[in-house]
């Protein structure tokens, strides 16, 4: 058992809030951080001895949300290297959502209504992520429930960080504008969600 991307930031929460030293912090998300591809961070890394892969988006949007609270705890304690640790951050981030907005390949799209879809290939790319002869054992096709939630908060947290610690050129500052309508729209359709009193685990395509 090797180090996991959805693992390592999952369990993030607990590192920032002990006495680890920032620098170690920093140095977990720098790691992963310096490997984004096409907006992913690998879900496995080399040194678990199964070869390193990207096949998940919800450890990569994890990561986003975990970049939201170490800045934040940075900038608030006025630690040491807070200025690299903030634009270093941000263009992370900024590398995952525009990677995924403009992802190009079949593993997954943005649907016009601004939810995140998987397609069959990709249908292992959750937390339920087992698979045999590369087939998904719980294949989760479609717009899962948890990645869409992660998604939303990615958006806000990404905004929140360059309006506070960002001066954003007019090109910038329309791209975060973009970014606040997606936001909004993928809030709206997540009232697709419900089904009666519950949340559907996922919604298949139309």
């Amino acid at each position: 058992f090797g180090c996991w991307g959805r693992d390592t930031f999952i369990y993030f929460d607990a590192l920032l809030n002990s006495e680890v030293n920032h620098r170690q912090c920093w140095k977990i998300l720098k790691k992963y951080g310096d490997m984004i591809k096409n907006g992913l961070i690998p879900n496995m890394l080399d040194e678990s001895g199964i070869g390193q892969n990207y096949h998940s988006i919800d450890a990569t949007l994890w990561f986003v949300l975990r970049i939201y609270d170490f800045v934040n705890k940075v900038v608030s304690k006025d630690l040491y290297g807070k200025k690299t640790i903030v634009k270093e951050s941000l263009e992370y981030c900024k590398q995952v959502i525009t990677g995924i907005i403009n992802n190009r390949d079949d593993n997954y799209y943005l649907s016009e209504e601004g939810l995140l879809y998987l397609n069959e290939e990709f249908a292992s790319a959750t937390w339920m992520d087992a698979r045999v002869e590369g087939k998904a054992v719980t294949p989760r096709t479609g717009a899962p429930v948890e990645i869409n939630a992660l998604f939303y908060n990615a958006l806000c947290c990404y905004r929140e960080m360059v309006e506070k610690y960002q001066t954003p050129k007019a090109s910038e500052q329309r791209f975060i504008d973009d970014l606040s309508g997606m936001a909004e729209k993928v809030k709206g359709s997540f009232s697709r969600f419900w089904t009666d009193d519950f949340l559907a685990d996922r919604i298949e395509r139309n």
